[in-house]
């Protein structure tokens, strides 16, 4: 059997506009953005830092298989400097006859209107999403180092299971003009007219359906934002 040959990679620091921060991918050859020690997830990219992996290395833009762009699209919506330079990172690596690897951390589901990218993106629909689009895992950090410090404590398995939900949905107690307003949301496409996040529907019609099974016990947290 013949092994993989590592996946080459190129990136330009040019193309990180002021105090902007680079993706996690380029961790362990950049090193980390800086972070807050207090927040939660501080750290959850160390050992990905610290070791990378055996199949990802740096090279030369000539030599490269792929050009990453080196701030995710997000960025891009809140500066028009730094979006005009991930355009021209993407028109680099069309240059050079590179595919350019991007990446999108948001709630947005919104196109990304360039052209030889290849997108990993936090969210996307199934009936929208587009050859060049994958999905990318929200990553958290390591709850078992974090928080059980690196032992997994083991718990009684009750009869019934509990589902639970900390997060941002509509109201599981929806008005009758509200159940209206998620299913013109939920029928965009017939109507033409946008009045809401479709994924948004999608969670609270899943939370109605767990907190009225007699199968399962329930615990959420509902939050507006």
């Amino acid at each position: 059997m013949t092994a993989l040959q590592p996946l080459k990679i190129f990136a330009d620091r040019r193309f990180v506009h002021a105090q902007t921060p680079h993706v996690e991918m380029l961790y362990p050859f950049w090193g980390k953005n800086p972070e807050d020690p207090r927040h939660p997830k501080s750290g959850q990219f160390d050992v990905y830092q610290d070791h990378g992996v055996p199949g990802l290395t740096f090279a030369p833009l000539a030599d490269a298989d792929v050009v990453v762009v080196p701030v995710a699209w997000q960025y891009a919506l809140r500066d028009r400097h730094q979006r005009q330079l991930i355009v021209d990172c993407v028109e680099q690596a069309t240059a050079s006859n590179k595919p350019a690897l991007m990446f999108y951390v948001s709630d947005f589901d919104q196109p990304i209107p360039l052209q030889n990218t290849i997108v990993y993106r936090t969210s996307l629909l199934a009936s929208k999403r587009r050859p060049y689009e994958f999905s990318l895992p929200g990553w958290s950090e390591d709850f078992v180092t974090h928080y059980c410090a690196g032992q997994l404590p083991l718990r009684h398995k009750p009869q019934k299971p509990t589902v639970s939900f900390c997060g941002l949905s509509k109201p599981l107690d929806a008005s009758p003009m509200q159940r209206v307003k998620e299913f013109l949301i939920q029928e965009e496409r017939l109507t033409g007219i946008k009045l809401g996040n479709l994924g948004s529907v999608i969670r609270a019609r899943a939370l109605r359906s767990l907190v009225r099974s007699p199968l399962i016990e329930t615990s959420m947290i509902i939050r507006s934002g």
